[in-house]
């Protein structure tokens, strides 16, 4: 869609189009997901939660952190800035 709108004008499309084009990732991030979170949290079922946080804690936990230690040294050894681990860990 992004060769058709350079190349033909859709009107309003067009405009609609550059205008999201150029707002901030993070400026999305900071505006819609506080409102997604708030959404999935008001309505989770909390015994259904209370039944399943020893499997959570048990397999969400150590993988999230096991992939966050791959992560920092693949940004590490891969990536040419010269980082140390503890801000790779933040990467």
């Amino acid at each position: 869609t992004g060769a058709l709108v350079k190349r033909y004008d859709f009107g309003t499309f067009t405009e609609s189009t550059d205008m999201w084009s150029r707002i901030d990732g993070e400026l999305l991030l900071l505006t819609f997901l506080p409102g997604l979170l708030f959404k999935d949290a008001y309505n989770l079922d909390v015994h259904l939660f209370i039944k399943s946080f020893g499997q959570i804690m048990i397999m969400a936990f150590p993988m999230v952190l096991a992939g966050t230690v791959l992560m920092a040294l693949v940004a590490k050894i891969i990536l040419p800035y010269g980082w140390s681990f503890n801000l790779c860990m933040t990467f």
